[in-house]
């Protein structure tokens, strides 16, 4: 399995953990759950593309997707028994080039890039959620933050971008691991400095 570390690790940290009798080894993490599993309370509707096995939620057929994206709602809340007016829904834009990417923006691209069908949250969990008997802008903009996060990360899955972090001793055994960790920010060099955190020094 390929060892990403020297992508991800600063040589500081690298020198860290040798310091300790560690070698610090990043490889994808195959098993990694998807992360529409995991307690999301948004609903994915896939159209004709970023919908991938396991990508989506829901699929639509092509009888369901209309001529356009607000008839694809609506089709799509008819099927499921929905009140069309409770869905604060967005529409999901895609780039397909060897990679997919997933974003409420448009890519502006009209060779690779599409509408992949559409995201939504029900207006009364939302203001449930809340405890507001209306939906602002300034709160509909935040559940939009919220989805668009949620569609990043769906991205990172669906091309691999996540990873296994492990310490190894000197006989390249693992002494301790951490899955399902994310190419966010610093999160894997953090997560390597945690784990040693946890561990007796060598």
């Amino acid at each position: 399995m390929y060892d990403f570390s020297d992508s991800f690790i600063s040589k500081e940290v690298v020198d860290l953990a040798a310091a300790h009798g560690f070698t610090i080894e990043v490889c994808q993490d195959e098993l990694a759950e998807n992360p529409r599993d995991c307690g999301v309370t948004s609903t994915y509707v896939g159209g004709t593309r970023g919908t991938g096995s396991g990508v989506c939620d829901e699929q639509l057929a092509p009888s369901e997707q209309g001529s356009c994206i607000e008839g694809a709602v609506i089709n799509f809340a008819n099927k499921k028994g929905l009140d069309v007016s409770d869905l604060l829904w967005f529409t999901v834009h895609t780039y397909e080039h060897t990679n997919i990417a997933l974003s409420l923006t448009s890519f502006n691209d009209r060779f690779d890039g599409g509408i992949g069908g559409f995201i939504f949250e029900s207006k009364a969990a939302i203001r449930k959620e809340f405890g507001v008997e209306r939906i602002s802008s300034k709160l509909k903009e935040k559940i939009r933050g919220r989805l668009q996060s949620e569609l990043e990360e769906l991205t990172r899955w669906a091309n691999g971008e996540v990873y296994e972090v492990s310490l190894l001793d000197e006989d390249e055994n693992v002494v301790i691991s951490h899955s399902g960790v994310s190419d966010v920010g610093n999160t894997i060099e953090d997560t390597a400095r945690e784990l040693m955190l946890e561990v007796e020094p060598a």
